[in-house]
């Protein structure tokens, strides 16, 4: 995956991160009679080594194979050419596999900006980036104080997963019936560090119509 979680292909095993190195399937190959079912054995082998001590993910592709079949071939002479088609199907499944003993656990906060968007209004954009190599269950919010009368309100949690190397973007919408004054925005990352959270501040001014 890249910094925002699009999908693409790359070479079995060449990954950083990659599950493929260490994963077998047996057997590999079945034939099912429509209605059938049969099960597949998925073994990881980790290695005890430092590498090791991160989390690993790899798409386990189940692909449909098919028998060629013979082509009628044009007549000697003919200017025709003869192809075949034969339509089959793909799928992926996401294998995750995040260690125990995860040697680095970190995430943090890379922006944390008031914006203004036509469709939306007022809205504070939080960015987080998993710079550490251990998938993360993480929680954020942001929590709001007129700084003249003391009033706090607490925004929407969002609750969330994210991988090594890449990047979330969070978009809170700031109530439209916020009274005018001055405004402390605290955003916070709670990502399942033991004795550590991710926080980050901003000041802004909601001006009277």
């Amino acid at each position: 995956m890249n910094g925002m979680g699009k999908s693409s292909f790359i070479p079995a095993g060449e990954g950083r991160y990659s599950l493929a190195r260490w994963a077998t399937i047996s057997p590999s190959f079945v034939e099912l009679a429509p209605g059938e079912k049969t099960e597949v054995t998925l073994t990881l082998s980790l290695p005890n080594s430092e590498e090791a001590r991160r989390a690993a993910w790899s798409i386990l592709m189940v692909e449909q194979t098919a028998e060629k079949r013979s082509l009628d071939l044009p007549s000697p002479g003919s200017e025709n050419v003869a192809f075949g088609i034969v339509p089959t199907f793909a799928f992926g499944v996401f294998l995750y596999q995040n260690p125990p003993n995860v040697s680095n656990n970190r995430v943090d906060i890379t922006d944390f900006r008031l914006t203004s968007e036509e469709a939306t209004g007022n809205v504070i954009d939080f960015k987080i980036e998993n710079t550490g190599d251990g998938i993360s269950y993480c929680t954020s919010y942001v929590e709001l104080t007129n700084l003249t009368t003391g009033q706090e309100r607490k925004l929407p949690v969002k609750q969330f997963t994210i991988l090594p190397e890449l990047i979330r973007d969070f978009k809170f919408t700031l109530p439209s019936d916020l009274s005018p004054g001055r405004y402390s925005a605290v955003g916070v990352l709670d990502f399942g560090h033991k004795e550590e959270i991710q926080a980050a501040e901003l000041e802004f001014e909601i001006a009277p119509e």
